[in-house]
Order: C-alpha cells, then sequence, then structure tokens
C-alpha cells in the first residue's frame, strides 16, 4: 500500500476539511495512464481550531511509473 499524509495550515482563518479535492495521476512503465481520487480515502483531523489539517490515507499498491500528487483545499471563507 501506499500512504499519504498532507497537511493543510491557514494562519488567518479555519479550513473546511470538506473542500479536499486531492488525487495521483501518472503514467505506468508500459505507458499505461493511472489516476485516483485520493479525497476519497483520506480522513481528516483538524489541529488548533482549524487553523491546521491532516490528511492521511492510503490507497493500494502502485505500478512502477512516474505519478503526480495534486492537493487543494478551502477555508470555511472558500478562500
Amino acid at each position: 500500500f501506499r500512504a499519504f499524509d498532507l497537511r493543510a495550515k491557514d494562519a488567518f482563518g479555519r479550513i473546511d476539511p470538506s473542500t479536499l479535492v486531492a488525487s495521483i495521476a501518472g503514467t505506468k512503465l508500459d505507458g499505461g495512464q493511472v489516476s485516483y481520487n485520493l479525497a476519497s480515502v483520506l480522513s481528516s483531523q483538524l489541529i488548533d481550531g482549524g487553523e491546521e489539517a491532516h490528511f492521511k490515507g492510503a490507497i493500494g499498491q502502485l505500478e512502477e511509473g512516474d505519478y503526480t500528487v495534486t492537493a487543494q483545499v478551502k477555508d470555511l471563507k472558500g478562500n
């Protein structure tokens, strides 16, 4: 399994964990394309009253290849 541990911090607001959009996409060595929605497998924990959020989880084994992880989360005001 591949474990993921993402953190977000907002010194001026509180993070809304329900807005997390996270994915991993890439190309396997055989040329096949891979894309996973990480947000669906990550659990969240708010720290310091929501100023920081910790997201963690795991997906199945990835075949060898080139992958990119992207993540975005907003605060309670939508920023």
